[in-house]
């Protein structure tokens, strides 16, 4: 779990295992907090990593770890429930799932933590079976998770839903991976982040709400950065595979304090980036210390100062320190060239920084109701035209499924390379339109999938350097994906207020004939004599005769008017 303050702060949230293990990560991006998992017996470890950066912003990185060996398929002790139960009935033995506010800047922060891209996204993997099950399981996944969650993953059918392909090995060659034919990948790119999605993330956990570090999540803060992100991330893996000047305090940036410890977590411990290791405030603390790179990290364990003593350290010593983060090598930008609906481009910008040539697999989903001439597709890298290794593209069809694109890319040293592919707007039927049509459609962003250098500091090597991590996964090497930007599109919109004008219309004229038609059609008309009007003839008689004489006012003293003059 993620999240950016002014002086930002980053969250992840949870990581779980079961039977063959399994592990939960949940990610909150933007004060950052974030969630690992994975340890041989059944286990519950808490972490808190507070980085600075170098653009006056604060990551913290919040991870939690459950570990279960328990191989009943529908009863857990640490690991949530009711998630374990929709796994286990759809037969998910991967799954990821994200819920994103802001966009990380990866030009701008350097990378510590898995990010996400803008929106809901949702990535699963099914067990080997037939396309028509593995689709029924996913549709009914989705509505689960869409109720577990409080979000609107039932809004992903066969219309945001692709089948991704190939995978990109570390050694820069690629694959078609079988397991990915029971694969399915969507997003709600416009799909919002707010309190009702927290909540269900908190209870994942064994001491729920207000035990432990979750106690430190309070809403009123975390919603206040500048980027949130939280994801969910579960995987099953066999047991067999086992062989591999003012005072700074969590207060301060949590604006609540941790009252009670996690009694169940192994072990709950808060990472810091301090800038002097020998620092007078940081020399009192029972805290192990360690130097990554450059990065000057001190581990404080529980029972310590995290929860028998407040944590409190001096300013000066938590911030500015001097950075010794990096950015990501090869990043990812996307805009749109063209004014109106049709002859448009989108083009993606990848930067190569490093100074060796780079392998990286290109994805994205592009909707339906965008327009995409395929023969326009080019790659042009450091002013020439380049050839695409390998070329997979999935044709969208109305109103049934996305049009979607894997490349292989050789981006090449300290170059930039362009991808480009034009396309026009399409017109929708009126009842396509989402309820706020003139705010336009979200483009889901694309992402590169690629392996980075092994100098790369991050939460897993400062994990690993303080004993904090689990090694049975430090064999696996992950690749990083980095997603490009949310794009907004305006199609041509009909004007929906015509309707509601001519209902008003129509029913003001209704009212006005109704009621002339109604006294016609209800009440009588009956003849009067005159001498039933008497009263009423007298009365017109005398205002007649006043119209016809004209009444003089005559003064009541005429004589002293006659002197005066």
């Amino acid at each position: 779990m993620y999240f950016i303050f002014s002086i930002s702060d980053l969250i992840t949230v949870m990581g779980l295992t079961w039977c063959s293990k399994v592990v939960l990560e949940v990610l909150i991006l933007h004060l950052l907090f974030a969630v690992y998992s994975c340890r041989p017996r059944e286990q519950f470890l808490e972490e808190l990593h507070l980085i600075s950066l170098n653009s006056r912003h604060t990551l913290a990185y919040f991870k939690f770890t459950i570990i279960s060996l328990n191989k009943s398929e529908n009863h857990f002790n640490f690991f949530p429930n009711a998630l374990g139960r929709v796994l286990n009935a759809y037969n998910v033995t991967e799954l990821h799932l994200s819920l994103t506010q802001g966009l990380w800047r990866s030009h701008i922060w350097p990378h510590y933590a898995p990010t996400e891209p803008t929106g809901a996204h949702l990535l699963a993997t099914f067990q080997r079976d037939t396309a028509e099950r593995t689709n029924t399981n996913w549709n009914r996944l989705v509505h689960s998770l869409s109720g577990l969650f409080c979000a609107s993953f039932s809004q992903i059918d066969s219309t945001r839903t692709v089948t991704p392909k190939y995978l990109l090995f570390a050694n820069g060659t690629q694959n078609i991976f079988s397991n990915y034919a029971s694969m399915r990948y969507g997003m709600l790119p416009s799909e919002n982040v707010c309190t009702e999605n927290l909540t269900p993330w908190k209870k994942l956990l064994p001491c729920k709400l207000n035990r432990g570090l979750t106690a430190l999540l309070n809403p009123r803060r975390l919603f206040n950065a500048h980027y949130v992100s939280l994801a969910v991330k579960v995987t099953k893996t066999c047991q067999e595979n086992n062989g591999q000047c003012l005072n700074w305090s969590l207060q301060n940036y949590f604006f609540v304090p941790i009252q009670q410890p996690c009694n169940i977590a192994f072990k709950s411990a808060v990472i810091v980036q301090v800038k002097d290791l020998k620092s007078s405030s940081i020399s009192t603390l029972s805290a192990s210390r360690v130097k990554v790179n450059g990065c000057n990290m001190i581990g404080l364990d529980s029972g310590r100062d995290l929860f028998v003593n407040e944590l409190s350290l001096k300013m000066d010593d938590v911030y500015p320190v001097t950075s010794c983060l990096s950015r990501l090598p090869v990043l990812l930008n996307t805009h749109v060239l063209g004014v109106g609906f049709h002859h448009l481009t989108l083009k993606h910008r990848i930067s190569n920084e490093a100074p060796n040539e780079m392998i990286v697999l290109f994805r994205q989903t592009i909707p339906w109701i965008i327009r995409v001439y395929f023969h326009t597709l080019t790659l042009i890298c450091a002013g020439e035209k380049k050839s695409f290794e390998i070329l997979h593209y999935e044709p969208a069809k109305n109103r049934l499924k996305p049009h979607y694109f894997e490349l292989l890319i050789r981006v090449p040293a300290l170059s930039v390379c362009h991808l480009q592919i034009n396309f026009d707007k399409s017109l929708l039927r009126w009842t396509e339109y989402p309820p706020d049509a003139n705010r336009g459609f979200m483009l889901p962003a694309a992402s590169l999938l690629y392996y980075t250098p092994d100098f790369k500091v991050d939460n897993d090597a400062v994990s690993k350097a303080l004993n904090f991590s689990q090694k049975n996964f430090d064999t696996f090497k992950q690749p990083v994906q980095v997603y490009g930007e949310s794009l907004l599109l305006n199609l041509p919109t009909p004007d929906f207020s015509m309707p509601y004008n001519v209902i008003c219309l129509v029913c003001t004229v209704v009212a006005l004939i109704f009621g002339p038609i109604h006294n016609v059609t209800t009440k009588r008309l009956v003849l009067k004599h005159r001498r039933e009007l008497g009263s009423r003839v007298n009365l017109r008689r005398l205002f007649a005769y006043f119209k016809r004489n004209n009444v003089e006012c005559v003064s009541k003293f005429p004589v002293q008017e006659e002197q005066t003059n």
